[in-house]
């Protein structure tokens, strides 16, 4: 009886989404609300800009790893991919890969929010990476963390 009350606690966890943090690190729920009011004001600045926003991605990756995304781009629009990282990430990178891999643009500044911007010569599917390159002091190596990717087109002039 006495493992019976300790799987349904365990089973109501998991329903709940209620996990304990590690020490200092806030909660799924919390920086999944952060990393979605840091988007959405990307998304207005891109849109007072008078880009359209294509594709919003929301994933979760684990620290010191690689967000990897295949995205088609088109030869006759300016394309604006926006990288942003949650609170445990302090530093990730950008870059846009072409069918080759060459490296069309990049931004390795050290902050959580690459900003990449290229024209395409030609219309196909490039390849974008984010690479969680620091994380935040009190996190965990093993840290599982938010990041979302913006893709934005404007028409060429």
């Amino acid at each position: 009886m006495k493992n019976l009350w300790v799987w349904i606690a365990l089973f109501a966890v998991i329903l709940t989404g209620v996990v304990p943090a590690a020490a200092g690190v806030p909660t799924f729920e919390t920086r999944l609300n952060e990393i979605l009011a840091r988007t959405s004001e990307v998304v207005d600045y891109l849109i007072s800009q008078d880009y359209l926003i294509e594709r919003i991605d929301v994933d979760l990756v684990l620290a010191e790893h690689n967000f990897i995304s295949i995205h088609q781009c088109y030869d006759f629009y300016t394309h604006k991919i926006i990288g942003i990282g949650e609170a445990g990430i302090v530093k990730l990178d950008g870059y846009i890969l072409d069918s080759d891999g060459n490296t069309l643009d990049y931004d390795d500044e050290w902050d959580d929010i690459p900003f990449l911007s290229f024209i395409p010569k030609r219309t196909e599917e490039y390849r974008f990476m984010f690479e969680w390159a620091e994380t935040a002091e009190g996190y965990p190596d093993d840290h599982l963390g938010y990041v979302a990717i913006v893709y934005a087109v404007q028409p060429l002039n």
